[in-house]
């Protein structure tokens, strides 16, 4: 089985972020799978979401977690290794590469938790920022066949509010 795997970080190095990325590639690698590594992309927003971003900032809450100018490029990227590469499955821990994913092979998405998730706990996007987060996470996750979440709770949410079907 062919796997395109996405990486937010290096997954070759450990210590690249929380080594999600490295343990994921590794277990597939050791289960005997053709994987091919793909990312991280060095996307930078365009100038006007880098202004938006400081102006939410000086309000005390963050902009977007994922400009969408960097979502499209991620996306399309992704679209056209998938195009080359003709894998069986795509694997990412990167929910903006499946914002605009078109790709017809199916597309697993790992998240620790959903943004809904997270501003129940820890408000801390503004409401503009958290309806494009929202928009932006309904979008890959009804682009991904699967999903893989650390946790029951977060599973729950997925489900019951982005009515994510978990098989």
């Amino acid at each position: 089985m062919k796997i395109l795997y996405y990486a937010l970080h290096d997954p070759t190095v450990l210590d690249a972020a929380s080594g999600a990325d490295y343990f994921y590639y590794r277990a597939i690698c050791e289960n005997g799978f053709e994987v091919k590594t793909f990312g991280p992309l060095k996307s930078q927003p365009f100038g006007f979401e880098n202004l938006a971003a400081r102006f939410f900032q000086r309000t005390g809450k963050r902009f977007v977690k994922y400009h969408l100018s960097v979502a499209w490029k991620e996306s399309q990227a992704l679209n056209q290794a998938v195009q080359m590469w003709k894998p069986d499955v795509v694997l990412t821990c990167n929910m903006a590469s499946l914002v605009f994913y078109t790709g017809k092979v199916p597309a697993i998405l790992r998240r620790d938790t959903t943004f809904y998730g997270q501003q129940e706990f820890w408000p801390v996007y503004g409401r503009v920022a958290q309806a494009i987060n929202l928009w932006q996470e309904k979008r890959a996750i009804r682009n991904s066949s699967y999903i893989i979440t650390n946790s029951f709770w977060s599973k729950q949410v997925i489900a019951s509010y982005y009515h994510f079907s978990f098989r």
